[in-house]
């Protein structure tokens, strides 16, 4: 399945989104974005996907930005 993958922090020049993340066009309310995706299959590849940042990741079914797919953020810093 696929994912839109972000960062808590403000700063991805100096992290960026994660190892196998791919930039690409993703339909966003009506509209295509570029954004970082990931494909996962299974709860153990997201398992690997944590582990591989060292942080915790937080699985979101239905986007927070409005994108047309669920999005997984990388819990990495201060977030409201």
């Amino acid at each position: 399945m696929k994912y839109v993958v972000s960062r808590s922090n403000c700063y991805p020049e100096e992290n960026p989104q994660c190892p196998g993340a791919q930039k690409e066009l993703i339909p966003k309310d009506g509209r295509l974005s570029e954004s970082y995706t990931v494909e996962l299959d299974s709860l153990e590849d997201l398992n690997m996907l944590s582990k591989k940042v060292g942080h915790p990741v937080i699985v979101f079914p239905v986007s927070n930005w409005g994108f047309d797919i669920p999005e997984i953020e990388i819990y990495d810093g201060y977030r409201e």
